[in-house]
């Protein structure tokens, strides 16, 4: 029989952080876990197989952009031990939060940066040339007619 039960766990923003969830049993038992109204869905994830080998920590990692989760990726470990003949008493989840850095912004920033110096550079190469195409130049005044 399939039952699906909800616990809130719920994470605070920003905040690096370790929930203990507790469970008894010693039947297979898969969980999977939603953010952000369903629009992150883990895969299910076995609990328990049923033979004695339990989850040891489940590691959830926050890809977020201003204020706003763009990802999220889930990652687990085994109890140590294989073969419990006890269940564990509780499974870590493990909250860590990462800042996307948006590569448009540093595209565009470096693509400023180049094209300043460039055009910096450019305008100093005319700059000279002008200067000595003016100092070659006679005076007109100087010339006599013949």
């Amino acid at each position: 029989t399939s039952t699906t039960r909800t616990i809130p766990i719920d994470p605070i923003f920003d905040i690096q952080k370790t929930t203990a969830s507790q469970y008894k049993t010693h039947d297979p038992l898969k969980i999977k876990f939603s953010f952000v109204n369903d629009r992150f869905l883990t895969p299910w994830l076995t609990i328990t197989d049923g033979r004695g080998h339990y989850i040891h920590n489940i590691y959830f990692t926050f890809l977020y952009s201003g204020h706003h989760i763009k990802r999220v990726k889930v990652d687990t470990d085994y109890h140590p031990r294989e073969n419990l003949k006890v269940p564990p008493k509780h499974i870590n989840l493990i909250y860590h939060w990462e800042a996307e850095v948006d590569t448009d912004n540093q595209l565009g920033f470096t693509a400023l940066i180049i094209f300043t110096s460039i055009g910096g550079w450019i305008a100093s190469v005319l700059s000279v040339a002008s200067y000595e195409n003016l100092k070659n130049v006679k005076n007109p005044t100087s010339y006599r007619q013949g």
